[in-house]
């Protein structure tokens, strides 16, 4: 019987102390408290946590409460007289330590403990329990909950996806910008889109370059709940373990339809008319140098039609600047209406307009464009109340018949262009490529209003 309590205490022995490596492992402390006596036992690892002395507890067994933060030391002494009452036979909870070396710094710890012992009156004898030290974890959460709240509340629509492009989680901006709830899209693979390229063939895309890069950056065309589209500006982001596998990906973007509007205003003013929407002078000089170009390279024919309206300032003077500028935009629209969806249209400057038509034939073709555009001016542009018909001077010259380089064809259709004024207006006439003298003539005689 001897040898069997001698092996039992071994055991009892062996046991505690297994269990004392693996709680110093943990990193936690054992606590022991004998209710009824109220003396309190407090390992070394314990109280290293609490940041006090063995011998300090040993003369002031309530000192580990002193250390806590006074709001949490009468939180962790209402738990112990519940448990001394007997209304609780274990607890759990989690309190804030102050640095000693930092005013402003603590530590968070977390106590459990559980009775383990009642008398024979079934009141708590002992309870025994464990410290260790959460701050890492308590960090963490409020690192995630920080994350979490960003998450949420950042004005740019964020939506996590797996790595095969199903959604896991959208926040708030994605719902209002899409108008989809997050229960429903959660689940459904996500398809980005793009107004030149093919889904499957943008996935590949985004895929390719996010396993060079990490990420994906450009414009896509996002989809909303009545199935309409809007632009927006899209960031696609991996997301990798801790051996480099991709295993996420983090897709944010904006809706951009307010910007893209502003740009494309901000496009046609810069390049059209704002009284005829045709080109504006900026836009009609880079055509023109294109389609040049293009003429040189495919060894095309290239004409262009100057055109002046005869006796426009009297439709200003008599009728006023509204007439006149009612009579311009429809001008502008009869020209439009007169050439073809490849040909360009301009309004240089007042009652002056420019024609470029590419690929001709034969100089016949711009004179046939112009009798035209004579015809529709002086048959149905006329405003109302007018005093007499509107009609128009055109100019013509042809690539390569009259010059070489926009500004000698410039030059040439409008010297053409004066030169119909000249021989009675409503008329067109074909340019050359004689010397700028009688060019230079007949501007300076336009200037002193001999010519209108």
């Amino acid at each position: 019987m001897l040898g069997k309590i001698l092996l039992r205490e071994h055991n009892v022995i062996g046991s505690e102390r297994r269990l004392s490596l693996a709680l110093r492992g943990s990193g936690e402390g054992v606590w022991d408290w004998d209710i009824q006596e109220n003396n309190s036992y407090i390992d070394p690892n314990c109280c290293n946590i609490l940041d006090v002395k063995p011998e300090e507890l040993a003369a002031d067994n309530r000192l580990w409460l002193k250390r806590l933060f006074v709001e949490d030391a009468e939180q962790a002494k209402q738990y112990f007289r519940r448990i001394a009452a007997g209304e609780l036979s274990s607890f759990e909870g989690e309190y804030r330590i102050p640095e000693q070396d930092d005013d402003s710094g603590y530590r968070w710890i977390q106590i459990r403990g559980s009775v383990v012992e009642w008398d024979d009156h079934g009141a708590p004898a002992r309870m025994s329990g464990t410290v260790s030290d959460v701050t890492q974890r308590k960090m963490s959460e409020q690192q995630l909950k920080l994350y979490s709240t960003a998450f949420k509340c950042t004005k740019n629509a964020v939506v996590m996806l797996d790595k095969d492009f199903r959604i896991l989680a959208a926040n708030r901006a994605f719902c209002q910008i899409s108008g989809q709830q997050e229960h429903v899209v959660v689940g459904r693979s996500y398809i980005f889109q793009h107004a030149e390229i093919p889904s499957e063939q943008f996935h590949k895309v985004i895929k390719m370059q996010i396993n060079n890069r990490m990420e994906w950056r450009g414009e896509a065309l996002g989809v909303r709940i009545d199935g309409s589209h809007y632009p927006q500006e899209l960031a696609v982001y991996g997301v990798y373990d801790d051996f480099i596998n991709l295993t996420h990906y983090v897709t944010i973007f904006s809706d951009i339809t307010e910007r893209k509007r502003t740009e494309e205003n901000l496009r046609v003013l810069a390049n059209y008319d704002p009284l005829t929407g045709l080109a504006n002078r900026y836009m009609f000089n880079a055509t023109f140098t294109r389609s040049l170009q293009s003429a040189r390279r495919k060894n095309e024919k290239l004409a262009l039609l100057f055109i002046d309206l005869d006796h426009f300032k009297q439709v200003n003077d008599l009728l006023g600047h509204e007439a006149g500028d009612r009579l311009l935009i429809e001008v502008a629209n009869r020209i439009q209406g007169s050439i073809r969806e490849t040909d360009t249209a301009a309004r240089l400057a007042g009652d002056e307009f420019v024609v470029i038509l590419e690929n001709i034939q034969a100089l016949t073709d711009a004179e046939q464009v112009a009798l035209k555009i004579l015809s529709a001016l002086s048959n149905q542009a006329s405003p109302p109340d007018s005093l007499s018909r509107i009609s128009a001077s055109i100019g013509i010259s042809v690539f390569p018949d009259h010059g070489n380089d926009s500004e000698t064809l410039l030059r040439s259709a409008d010297r053409a262009m004066y030169d119909a004024k000249t021989l009675g207006r409503n008329r067109l006439n074909i340019g050359t490529d004689a010397g700028e003298c009688a060019f230079i003539g007949h501007r300076q005689r336009v200037d002193n209003g001999n010519v209108n």
